[in-house]
């Protein structure tokens, strides 16, 4: 079921996203579930976790970035020009691995 609305603006747009019409049809009930404060607490420590892995993934320091980047660079001029910069970027790679490696243990 689709609702066929015309909006005017954005103020009008958020009335009609958010009403209970839309709601009904997109399959929301627009009930709200009671929880106990342990499932909150649950909740938080999960998205903590979330947020730490995220920031350990993150953690990469400068010259691993860079030598990312100029990996991806010498792929894309090897794609772009032929086997003549392939050497180039197989170097890069190997380079790349080598300093990584320690990194990555």
């Amino acid at each position: 079921m689709r609702v066929q609305c015309i909006v005017k603006d954005s103020a009008n747009f958020l009335d009609h996203i958010n009403g209970k019409k839309h709601q009904k049809a997109l399959g929301m009930s627009m009930r709200i579930e009671r929880v106990g404060l342990e499932a909150v607490k649950n909740r938080f420590e999960s998205n903590k976790r979330k947020q730490q892995q995220q920031a350990e993934r993150n953690e990469d320091d400068y010259e691993t970035r860079l030598i990312r980047l100029q990996v991806r660079h010498a792929l894309a001029i090897d794609r772009r020009m032929g086997a003549c910069t392939a050497r180039r970027a197989a170097r890069a790679i190997y380079t790349a691995s080598l300093i990584c490696a320690p990194l990555t243990r």
